[in-house]
């Protein structure tokens, strides 16, 4: 995700602003509009607010791994489950509720690991990318304008 022209919130005049908080190792699901579009926040977002349009798996500790269970929900077999609860007439929707639904493959925790953990080291690697192309234009757009 490319963060452009990001808007701040206030810590002290938000209400509640614990409930738009995401930390590392989320799985962040698209629930408004564009359905489905799965993510991990990385170390990089880890505090970030975030809207009511995400909605936020919190994995259980060394049962689920975060980006097993993303890998998983990116699939043709998660993406239906995903989309198959869809409601709404003219913005489409999704809760948390019909999320928590879908059928995950049981699979041991050890053998999630090597899927996911490739699949956090290529978000972390993504954001990493992002700010060294970001570094890049900024300098090139100095020289320019010098």
């Amino acid at each position: 995700m490319r963060l452009y022209d990001l808007k701040y919130i206030s810590n002290t005049k938000t209400n509640k602003i614990e409930r738009w908080i995401i930390k590392s190792g989320w799985v962040l699901v698209t629930c408004s509009g564009t359905i489905g579009r799965v993510a991990v926040s990385s170390y990089h977002q880890d505090g970030w607010a975030a809207s009511q349009h995400i909605l936020r798996i919190i994995p259980q500790e060394n049962v689920t791994h975060p980006g097993f269970l993303a890998a998983f929900l990116s699939t043709p077999y998660g993406q239906h489950q995903l989309k198959a609860k869809i409601y709404g007439g003219v913005v489409d929707e999704l809760t948390a509720e019909d999320t928590e639904m879908i059928l995950i493959p049981d699979v041991r925790y050890s053998e999630q690991l090597g899927i996911g953990e490739t699949v956090v080291r290529v978000y972390e690697l993504r954001d990493e990318a992002n700010a060294l192309e970001d570094e890049a234009i900024a300098e090139l757009e100095a020289i320019i304008s010098d």
